[in-house]
């Protein structure tokens, strides 16, 4: 084993790692935003031309590889996530966010009409359900 060029702390190690995974999740991202993705309420479209994007993949290949060198230099660990976490935590905001939009939470920015609460909140109750069914079937197994 190669000796270590600086004693760090695990706290300073698991903080460079931390900062640093959330930058190559950043960069991920930026990457993705250079293609076109189409959802039901969004829609990235992608302005940046030819030349542009491929300085910019360019760009966070350069930063990944320094990133990779830091990560090799410094012996951190990989931090491993397991998916089914992802998926609750997710599921947790979605469970918030549906929440949020139930008729009676809706009062606060003005009166709701009951033809509006009698269509949409058994909408969002179904969504809930669903929700909660991910939630259930994400759950590792025995």
């Amino acid at each position: 084993m190669e000796k270590e060029r600086f004693h760090l702390y695990e706290p300073h190690k698991r903080s460079i790692t931390s900062s640093l995974c959330y930058v190559e999740e950043l960069l991920s991202e930026i990457e993705s935003s250079l293609y076109n993705k189409k959802g039901i309420f969004f829609e990235t479209i992608n302005n940046i031309n030819g030349p542009q994007c491929e300085k910019i993949k360019f760009l966070i290949k350069n930063i990944i590889h320094e990133i990779e060198k830091v990560k090799k230099e410094l012996h951190l660990e990989k931090n491993k996530i397991m998916g089914s976490n992802v998926i609750s935590s997710r599921c947790v905001a979605i469970w918030e966010t549906l929440h949020d939009m139930e008729s009676q939470k809706l009062k606060k920015y003005g009166n709701i009409q009951k033809e509006f609460s009698e269509y949409f909140d058994p909408i969002v109750k179904k969504l809930l359900e669903y929700n909660e069914e991910i939630l259930t079937a994400s759950k590792p197994k025995k």
